[in-house]
């Protein structure tokens, strides 16, 4: 494929950053972090989860929809770090299970991603890496930054709710990569990795 768009998911300290950056080095694409680092609600949701859930996901979703559009129309291709349908089939369905997120608020986000997803374009290949819940805690664990202190129920809820998106995922070819066998942030597994990934796309 001339341009291929490739999206990285998993849970929380699965390595999705390290793997996204890495594969597009190595396949030769554009690489697009997670817009994490500009969403101005952020560290209120982690000081107040249900006071600014519903900001912090109906800003992920916006910027999702926007960069979506913007790889879509690009000349080449991309590896993209977290996509707008794991910001609203996984967190904001959580989320909204979990009480974070009012009914009224979860219907407004269910409008807008309904709303649009049908018109973009799918990836082409959707790579998702597993993890075990207690090692993205110990990987959370070791960062500097304010997801210290999410907790082994919330990660397990998350591994539940990933499950379930695969099990209803039908946009695109997926690659399940178990990072507990082969671990992409070695030299030896993204190799293994980019070969797994260019079979697919060919």
């Amino acid at each position: 494929m001339s341009k291929p768009f490739l999206v990285i998911a998993g849970n929380i300290g699965a390595g999705k950053s390290t793997v996204a950056e890495r594969l597009s080095d190595e396949l030769g694409l554009a690489f697009e972090p997670e817009p994490a680092a500009s969403n101005p609600y952020l560290d209120l949701f982690y000081a107040n989860r249900s006071k600014w859930a519903f900001h912090s996901q109906l800003y992920f979703l916006v910027a999702g929809l926007r960069k979506h559009r913007e790889i879509a129309s690009r000349s080449g291709g991309t590896v993209q770090d977290r996509s707008l349908y794991e910001h609203y089939m996984v967190f904001a369905r959580q989320l909204h299970e979990d009480g974070d997120i009012s009914e009224d608020d979860f219907a407004v986000l269910s409008d807008l991603y309904y709303g649009v997803q049908d018109l973009l374009p799918a990836p082409d290949l959707l790579v998702m890496l597993k993890v075990n819940p207690a090692t993205s805690l110990l990987r959370v664990k070791g960062r500097s930054d304010s997801q210290h202190d999410l907790s082994l129920p919330y990660l397990s809820r998350l591994d539940d709710r990933y499950q379930q998106f695969l099990d209803g995922w039908i946009g695109s070819p997926v690659l399940q990569v178990d990072t507990e066998k082969i671990d992409p942030r070695t030299a030896a597994g993204l190799a293994e990795l980019s070969e797994l990934v260019s079979d697919q796309l060919s």
